[in-house]
């Protein structure tokens, strides 16, 4: 997906936010976004990836503020807050008796799931959890391919490679990554997690904390912290399980952004699932800002 106008106003905007969260210094933050508003200049243009601008611009801070993790503390709060509601998301996950309509409510939940996100002009979330309840049971589907992925992973499918998105919306992701087991008993469900800190993305460490690892057959490291997913910086462990992979679920829209560059040469299929959360994302997927997407790729 390649930049939209709006998409300069957020890159600069998440700038700041980041700056803020990871140095008090003013010279520094001022500095910072002297350099970040050079890069972003540099970079912008219709044929960039928004997610790659991104990446780069939170590498440029990361080295400028001599701070790698600053979103930890946020991370460490949208863990906590999910774990909070998921004895609720797993009882009204489990009072679904019919197979595909339980994979349909586990979508819907860890697609609600990817409202914790920082930064997104235009985008508030809360975790409470009246609030999550209803966004599951009244959230808009704006695209929904969920029947096709269910009978692909039903019929066709041994191995999975779940690529995660945030912090906290990881926990969610739990109960989609048991789903697809009862779906399909004998699946193969590997779990990728970034290798290092790039906002509030997930890696190994909120894996463990969510109890992925328990879940999950495996969970791996990209050997990358690039926004989305960049195979050019993957490991050849990872790479090893992307290329064996039947089906990859793609949560995000960094994912998104960065997958649909590539996606004529993918050698398997792809479920996308994410809010539309901004204008450009929506735009280009096709449905209204806000709406849940889930979109099937055979």
């Amino acid at each position: 997906m390649k930049c939209a106008s709006p998409c300069l106003k957020c890159l600069l905007s998440r700038a700041y936010q980041s700056l803020c969260l990871a140095t008090n210094d003013a010279k520094r933050r001022r500095e910072a976004m002297e350099a970040v508003t050079e890069l972003i200049g540099k970079e912008f243009s219709k044929q960039a990836v928004p997610a790659v601008i991104g990446n780069k611009r939170e590498r440029l801070i990361q080295k400028i503020t001599g701070c790698k993790d600053y979103y930890s503390e946020l991370k460490k709060r949208s863990n906590l807050e999910a774990l909070k509601v998921l004895p609720t998301t797993e009882k009204y996950l489990e009072e679904e008796g019919n197979l595909k309509e339980k994979f349909r409510r586990a979508c819907r939940i860890s697609i609600a799931g990817n409202v914790i996100e920082f930064g997104v002009l235009g985008h508030d979330f809360t975790l409470e959890e009246p609030a999550l309840e209803e966004f599951i049971e009244t959230q808009k589907m704006g695209l929904d391919r969920l029947d096709e992925a269910y009978d692909f992973i039903k019929k066709e499918v041994k191995n999975i490679l779940f690529l995660t998105d945030n912090a906290g919306e990881i926990v969610l992701d739990i109960l989609l990554v048991k789903t697809l087991k009862e779906i399909n008993p004998g699946v193969n469900v590997v779990v990728g997690v970034k290798s290092g800190p790039i906002m509030n993305d997930a890696t190994m460490e909120d894996a463990k904390v969510s109890g992925m690892l328990e879940i999950a057959d495996e969970v791996i490291e990209t050997g990358s912290s690039s926004i989305g997913l960049n195979l050019e910086e993957c490991s050849e462990e990872f790479i090893e399980k992307y290329y064996k992979s039947e089906l990859i679920v793609a949560k995000g829209m960094g994912h998104y952004e960065t997958m649909t560059e590539f996606i004529d040469e993918l050698s398997c299929s792809v479920l996308f699932l994410f809010k539309a959360k901004c204008e450009p994302v929506a735009k280009h997927v096709g449905v209204e800002k806000g709406k849940g997407v889930a979109l099937f790729i055979k």
